[in-house]
């Protein structure tokens, strides 16, 4: 799957393709798919706290609640091309 990441959408919204903090893991995967990376055994085990789609990590805390994503993470701007994800312009229309 194909995520567009528009970074003024991404500032002023503080989400990504809809995800955004205190996303649960069955949110985010049903609006990003199946993660590239995950650091769990298991992606939907609960040691599995960080998934990666290309650069972008999420991360997801554990509670007495379950899980929820606490942080959106990106070493990279602007993105590398990769198959998961294209970051676009700042503006659409540009």
């Amino acid at each position: 799957m194909l995520i567009d990441v528009h970074m003024l959408d991404v500032m002023r919204t503080g989400t990504i393709a809809g995800v955004g903090v205190r996303a649960s893991r069955r949110e985010t995967a049903a609006r990003l798919g199946e993660p590239d990376f995950h650091s769990g055994a298991r992606v939907w085990s609960r040691d599995s706290n960080i998934w990666r789609y290309a650069d972008l990590e999420l991360h997801f805390s554990v509670d007495r609640e379950g899980s929820s994503l606490w942080m959106i993470w990106c070493d990279y701007i602007p993105l590398p091309m990769r198959p998961s994800a294209r970051a676009c312009a700042w503006t659409r229309g540009s």
